[in-house]
């Protein structure tokens, strides 16, 4: 199946995209609560994390406040931001249940993904997947041939490794083990619960 295989480091996925038109798209509705709602991860540093002092932090929280300031301006009112906590999981279903109004993460731009929702432009692309292993395990890309490996729960990103080891010459499938954050992949990683974990490059 293919793919657009360049990853959004920071997309801005709306339901009702452009903030114009009809009575009720999310232009119309943002500006009328005078607050938007944005959804970000807080468990991928430098993308987001929640520093320690408890404060939101990284590129997508800066991306998000730049756009809440470009929102008030355009719209010729002040914009409140209220951030809402999303993951690999939730941040698509929360923008289809109207949850949010935007989501501000790092995310593949996929054909599957297009059918629920819209994308703006992203700062920048990547689509590099890389494998993470205990150094010495693997001689080579292809001994990752048919091993568990470890992937975050709603990532992609096992897709496209599969596709690679069978350009290598695989012919057994990955033995896909899901976990709710990259730190848990590694964990499982260091305790030999999987042989390998993949995520995007800059992740």
């Amino acid at each position: 199946m293919k793919k657009y295989g360049a990853l959004s480091l920071c997309v801005l996925a709306m339901l009702v995209f452009p903030f114009s038109g009809a009575a009720d798209s999310l232009y119309d509705a943002v500006r009328e609560r005078g607050v938007v709602r944005i959804g970000s991860g807080t468990t991928v540093p430098p993308l987001n994390y929640i520093d320690e002092k408890g404060e939101w932090t990284g590129f997508d929280i800066d991306i998000s406040s730049a756009l809440v300031k470009s929102l008030g301006k355009l719209m010729g009112r002040e914009i409140k931001l209220e951030r809402v906590a999303v993951n690999n999981k939730t941040r698509v279903a929360f923008l289809a249940n109207r949850r949010i109004d935007i989501t501000i993460s790092s995310m593949s731009h996929t054909r599957s993904r297009d059918r629920q929702i819209d994308y703006a432009e992203p700062p920048y692309l990547w689509s590099g997947k890389i494998f993470y292993a205990k150094k010495g395990r693997f001689r080579s890309t292809i001994d990752i041939c048919g091993r568990r490996v470890a992937v975050t729960q709603g990532s992609n990103a096992y897709i496209a490794g599969q596709e690679y080891l069978k350009e290598l010459g695989c012919n057994r499938e990955l033995k896909i083990r899901s976990f709710q954050t990259n730190a848990e992949c590694f964990l499982a990683l260091k305790q030999g619960k999987v042989d390998a974990y993949i995520q995007d490059t800059p992740i």
